[in-house]
């Protein structure tokens, strides 16, 4: 999932691990507009239904990813990544994930967050005013 100006767009390929190649080139496209939902059906439909032809599963992940997607806007996320994801003995295993908070939205979200520090841009330090304006937001 990654959030653009317009809203946010899911995409999801049966295949994952290390090799996967071009996932943008790959991958089914599902674009949620900002004023929208998703629902388990639309994600069948637009996303799993040409890549996973076993029923229970596309079921079991089109509840998973509409149940993720939900959390994904409730938090404030602007990226999140799951590769790879597998099925075992029926049962879904979510192996290894990526994520990327929006910082603009603390002040929503710090409780649902938890203590989460957000480092400066990598290969600079911290301007003074961005000091400064850390410094106040320690205190409020």
């Amino acid at each position: 999932m990654q959030s653009t100006r317009f809203g946010e767009t899911i995409l999801f390929h049966v295949d994952g691990g290390v090799d996967v190649g071009d996932v943008d080139a790959k991958a089914a496209h599902l674009t949620v507009p900002i004023d929208s939902t998703v629902s388990a059906d639309d994600i069948i439909t637009n996303l799993l239904k040409s890549q996973v032809h076993d029923s229970d599963h596309q079921n079991k992940l089109a509840e998973f990813i509409e149940a993720l997607f939900i959390m994904y806007r409730e938090l404030h996320f602007v990226y999140c990544e799951i590769n790879p994801l597998v099925f075992n003995n029926g049962k879904m295993y979510v192996l290894d994930m990526a994520a990327k908070l929006d910082e603009a939205a603390a002040f929503l979200s710090q409780k649902q967050w938890g203590n989460v520090d957000f480092p400066a841009p990598f290969g600079r330090a911290a301007f003074p005013a961005e000091l400064k304006v850390k410094k106040m937001d320690s205190q409020t």
